[in-house]
């Protein structure tokens, strides 16, 4: 059953969240390179572009050259992965906590997270990163139910809400009664995310939904 729901959240997420890397990929040259430009490897390529801006910020406001510095060695440490997805998403994860916390991530909310309830219940990913604007930016997946209804969403600019994060949906029109779908991201702690989100429909199949606590992956 959960071969089938991966399926099901892959045919309907991957138009949506198809990623891009940060560099021209008529040019990728090294397997890591290609990797990245993959078109199985969107989660990569997110985090990729999610680097390159994270570390233009930190450039910009100056003040962090130890971390950029050590930034060059950690792409030999990457490129050391060579096409291995998963080591990639583990080095990319590690590395933008790093740049994170030195633009001001002091509550650690960058990272990936994950929950599963079961073969018959459904699961989900998140993927979240603290800019140095405070501002929250990332995607999240999820299946839930045995009949996988599927949400997908690619965010930006989740706004600070008091010890949380809030996202408006700006670029879409509202139901009848003038709501928009709004996702609420709360890190309970360093390693769990709480999502809560309403008028999502948009984002989600019939009876899906964004709503869990998901726990820091290791």
């Amino acid at each position: 059953m959960r071969t089938a729901l991966i399926a099901a959240m892959v045919a309907f997420a991957a138009p949506a969240l198809a990623g891009e890397a940060s560099f021209d990929c008529g040019r990728a040259a090294t397997p890591t390179e290609k990797a990245i430009c993959d078109d199985g490897n969107s989660d990569v390529a997110l985090r990729d572009v999610a680097m390159s801006k994270l570390y233009a910020e930190l450039k910009a406001a100056g003040g962090h050259e130890d971390v950029l510095t050590r930034h060059g060695a950690w792409l030999k440490t990457r490129n050391a992965c060579g096409s291995d997805r998963d080591c990639l998403r583990r080095s990319y994860d590690a590395q933008l906590c790093v740049l994170a916390r030195a633009g001001g991530d002091d509550g650690a909310a960058t990272g990936s997270y994950a929950y599963g309830t079961g073969d018959d219940e459904g699961f989900g990913s998140a993927f979240v990163v603290r800019g140095t604007d405070g501002n929250l930016s990332g995607e999240v997946e999820s299946v839930t139910g045995p009949n996988a209804h599927v949400c997908g969403l690619e965010f930006e600019a989740a706004l600070p809400f008091g010890d949380a994060w809030l996202w408006t949906d700006t670029d879409t029109e509202p139901d009848d009664e003038g709501n928009r779908c709004q996702v609420l991201f709360r890190v309970e702690d360093a390693s769990t995310l709480r999502i809560d989100s309403r008028n999502c429909s948009l984002y989600c199949g019939v009876q899906g939904t964004f709503d869990a606590v998901y726990a820091r992956e290791k």
